[in-house]
């Protein structure tokens, strides 16, 4: 019961730090203010990404201690919700990485993308909280 609660807690917690940075990912690539913002920009990615990682294992390591879920429609809806959810993060994630060598070799920051990948993030953020309401109806 102990594992449960703590792997639940983590869970809930990387799921608000992910939300958050996702959130201030998406406005800072909206807002396109380079190369002021660029710091912030990688500092809101790399919190995400921290944040999905631990939202990940906390997931797989509760769903181990209930298999059972794997018979849930609705769970089986989560997991589809998240697919999408992580491709687009792919995307975002090798046009930031672009950005970043691209700021190494030149110190310069060419904006081509900017408008996409801050609509991408929106489109996480609402896949996100599609997640949520499906975990909702889950635990009822």
């Amino acid at each position: 019961m102990f594992w449960h609660w703590l792997l639940a807690s983590l869970h809930l917690l990387a799921l608000g730090a992910g939300l958050a940075a996702l959130w201030s990912r998406a406005g800072l690539l909206r807002q396109q203010q380079f190369p002021n913002q660029t710091p912030q920009l990688f500092r809101s990615h790399r919190w995400w990404l921290l944040a999905l990682a631990l939202w990940t294992v906390s997931g797989l390591g509760l769903l181990s201690l209930d298999p059972a879920r794997l018979q849930q429609p609705l769970f089986l809806l989560k997991l589809l919700t998240l697919a999408p959810l992580l491709l687009l993060e792919i995307r975002a994630s090798r046009g930031l990485l672009r950005w970043q060598s691209q700021l190494r070799i030149q110190r310069s920051l060419e904006l081509r993308g900017a408008d996409s990948l801050a609509r991408s993030s929106y489109w996480q953020i609402w896949l996100l909280l599609a997640i949520v309401g499906e975990s909702v109806a889950l635990h009822g």
